[in-house]
This record gives structure tokens, sequence and C-alpha cells, in this order.
């Protein structure tokens, strides 16, 4: 909206009836006029008093309703919880199912941290199921959910600070704090710490693009968010022995094993997601006879989540995935690694796998087994148990 600084601003107006009295503050924005009503002369000396402060202090006046910025911002003001089913919304069709359930967590921690008032409180399990499986799912919250979720969104609604209060330090740090800490207190892992606060961060600026804060207060504040270690732990990841060990108990399984071998085979050496593994086929393969060969993944299929408009069953193609549409790849042959299918660059496959980056890309075992799901994790689990 436009604004201005030609400000002009009269004396109050009253106008005595014969059955009330009526106090009219007026004043001029531009060439455009504006009077505002009161009851009493107190509120319209209150209310001239907002004006005249506002022209004191430099300030731009909208042409559109004759209100300061400050105070016609102040007007605007939104719940948080309004604010944030209203973030969820916009994030939602373009998310991938794993996205929209790290939204709903990242926005059920903050919504619990912005409560201004306890009475009346339902209880906190509850809270957090209402929010996190109604409130925050978009295809969810206008469904028939029970009787005492709708209670405890209501009550959430009621009882949380508008967006306007993140202005003030305090609160602020102490959602920040909230974000950092588990449900039993315990300093949580410092990935998830920062992927909440970058999913605040987000929220801020959508705020500020809806006019309810004039610019993100995350940056200003002086927090310290927990580091975030990229180094693997060696401890943790299995050692070229210990993988052929494995696979090769894999491919002792009944009827699937060969197919699973090539399925976790791809997973280990090459670096592949699962639903890259389940998604590949032959003609994403380029083949040689001798050295290495390169292939191209597309239409990746993605395990959506279990509960609300994301449920369905497994190796199911979502086409809000955050995945590109093709990742062309090319690796050499390794002589340590089993043959496989890759499609994954040397550096990607360090950093998420800490496993062997090279693999060779050849005819055998090209064929990826139906889904990534119970049947695969079942023959893995029987292996490692031998």
């Amino acid at each position: 909206m436009d604004s201005t600084y030609d400000v002009r601003i009269y004396k109050t107006d009253v106008y005595r009836g014969a059955r009330t009295t009526t106090y009219k503050v007026r004043w001029a924005v531009g060439k455009k006029r504006f009077k505002n009503p009161f009851k009493t002369a107190a509120l319209a000396e209150s209310f001239r008093s907002d004006l005249v402060a506002a022209a004191r202090k430099g300030e731009a006046f909208r042409l559109g309703d004759g209100l300061p910025v400050s105070l016609a911002r102040s007007n605007s003001d939104l719940g948080w919880y309004d604010f944030a089913c209203a973030f969820v919304d916009m994030k939602w069709p373009r998310a991938a199912a794993t996205t929209r359930r790290t939204h709903a967590e990242a926005m059920t921690a903050v919504t619990v941290a912005m409560l201004a008032d306890k009475r009346g409180k339902p209880d906190d399990k509850l809270i957090r199921k209402a929010l996190s499986r109604w409130g925050f799912n978009t295809a969810q919250r206008q469904s028939n959910c029970p009787e005492e979720v709708q209670t405890a969104l209501r009550w959430v609604k009621n009882h949380t600070h508008n967006v306007s209060a993140l202005r003030e330090p305090e609160l602020l740090r102490s959602v920040l704090d909230a974000l950092a800490l588990r449900l039993d207190g315990v300093p949580g892992a410092p990935s998830v710490v920062s992927r909440r606060r970058k999913i605040l961060i987000t929220a801020m600026g959508y705020a500020v693009e809806l006019g309810l804060l004039e610019c993100n207060p995350i940056p200003a504040l002086k927090w310290t968010p927990p580091k975030t270690s990229h180094v693997i732990d060696r401890r943790r990841v299995a050692n070229p022995v210990q993988a052929r060990t494995l696979l090769n108990s894999v491919r002792e399984q009944r009827r699937s094993g060969p197919r699973l071998v090539a399925f976790f085979g791809c997973l280990y050496y090459a670096a592949l997601r699962p639903e890259e593994a389940v998604s590949l086929a032959k003609h994403n393969l380029s083949l040689p006879q001798k050295d290495g060969g390169s292939c191209t993944s597309n239409e990746p299929n993605r395990t959506r989540a279990r509960r609300g408009r994301t449920a369905a069953t497994t190796a199911t193609t979502d086409s809000s995935s955050n995945v590109p549409g093709e990742r062309p790849g090319r690796c050499p042959a390794h002589p340590n690694s089993p043959r496989c299918c890759t499609n994954t660059s040397r550096s990607s496959a360090r950093l998420r796998m800490g496993g062997s980056s090279e693999a060779s890309a050849t005819k055998g075992s090209c064929r990826s087994p139906p889904s990534c799901g119970r049947g695969s994790v079942r023959g893995w689990t029987c292996s490692r148990r031998r």
C-alpha cells in the first residue's frame, strides 16, 4: 500500500446529539481526509495522541486507510497458531512427504514454546498429537478429528502469543532454547536443532512478507546454535569386509536374495537412496564391456509418510519430491567393489555413506526389487543376525 509523509492532524470535533455525544478525530493524509468517531473524549484523545506521536517520529502514513505504518501493522497482527497453519499450507503443495512431517514437528515445538497461558491447558501429549497430526496437516485439518483434538486445537489457538511478540528478545530466545531440547530435557542432536531453526527462520521471512514483522528478528539475536558435526563415526559404518559379508548373507535368502543383493549393493557402494535404487531400470544404464558405466535416475519412487494425506503404499511416485528429475553420473570401476549400478558422484558417496564411492556399472544385478519396504528390511535384519 502507498504511503506519504504529507500529514495534517486537526482538532477533535465534538458532536452533541439528542441522546449521545460523539467525538471525531479528524486528519488528512495527502489530499484525502479521514475521521474516526469515539464514544468518549478520552478514547478520542488517546487515538489522536497516537497519530501525533507517529507524525513527530517521522513515520509514513498509508494513503488507503490514513493510518501510520506502525499502527496499521499492529492492527493486522495474527496469532501464532493461525500464522503457523498458514505457513504450513503455503509449503504443503511443493513439499515432499518427509518435509511435511519435518515442518509439522518444528512448528509443533515452536507452538508449545509460544503458549502464553497454562490455565485450562490440556495434556501435553494430547497437544503435540493434535498439532502434528491434525493442526499442521493441511489435508487432515478439516477432516473429522476426535472431539478432544478439536478442543485442544481451540485452546492452543486462544492461548498463544501473537507473531509480533517475537520482536521481544526474551520470548524469541526461549523459543530457540526450546527447539534445542528434547522432550526429556536433554539437548537434542545438533542436526535436528539446525533443521528446526532453519524452518523457523523461513517462517519469520514469511511473516515479513505478510507485514506481521518489520524484519526477521533471529539474525540480530545473540544466540549460539549447537555446532553440527560432519565427521563420520567409522564405528557406525560397515567396513568393506563387513559389507561384503552382509551382502553374501543376503544372497542366501530364498527367492528375493539375488535381487536384494543388487538393491543393498547400490545403497552401500553407489550411495543411492532407497527410492533411487528401486526405480533403477535397464534403460537408465549405459553399460560398456570394459571400465565403468553411467546411469541416470529419474522419477524416484518415494516411501510416503504413514499418517494423514501422505499415507499410501510403499514405492509410489511422489511428484512433490525435492529430488531432481534426473541425476546423471559416471563412476569408474573399483577393484574391491562388487558389481552393482551407480548414479552418484564420488563426493556425495563419501559424505552420505562413508564407504567406497567408486563402483562399476555392469550388466549383472541391474534389476531392482519391487519395493524398499518390509521385504528388504526383513532380509537385511535376518542377514545381520547370522
